[in-house]
């Protein structure tokens, strides 16, 4: 039996490598239904022009668990309460107009 001799071409490419853009995801908002402050937080964020995703904690367990995992890691003992923003990485738990006003477009 022959062998077969791998052709030039099937040797992976080389790309030059890009510089990233550290730009790390959306603003995340963490709710629940019937929390005011959540529905002042989102308001607060929709009229400073910032995009962002609404997640429900109450509806969905897997946003219950990103929160429980987040606050953990950025070292805040989160007693399940509601709103929690992931400004990018940054965490701001509760209603804080300062730092929700920080948050760039």
């Amino acid at each position: 039996p022959e062998k077969k001799r791998p052709e030039k071409s099937e040797k992976p490419e080389q790309r030059p490598e890009k510089p990233e853009k550290k730009r790390p995801e959306q603003v995340i908002l963490y709710t629940a239904r019937g929390c005011g402050y959540c529905t002042k937080a989102a308001n607060l964020l929709k009229s400073n022009g910032v995009d962002f995703v609404k997640r429900d904690i109450g509806v969905s367990r897997k946003a219950y668990e990103e929160v429980a995992h987040k606050t953990k890691k950025a070292g805040i003992k989160w007693r399940g309460g509601v709103p929690v923003t992931d400004a990018r990485g940054k965490i701001i738990v509760g209603y804080n107009k300062s730092a929700l006003d920080r948050i760039q477009k």
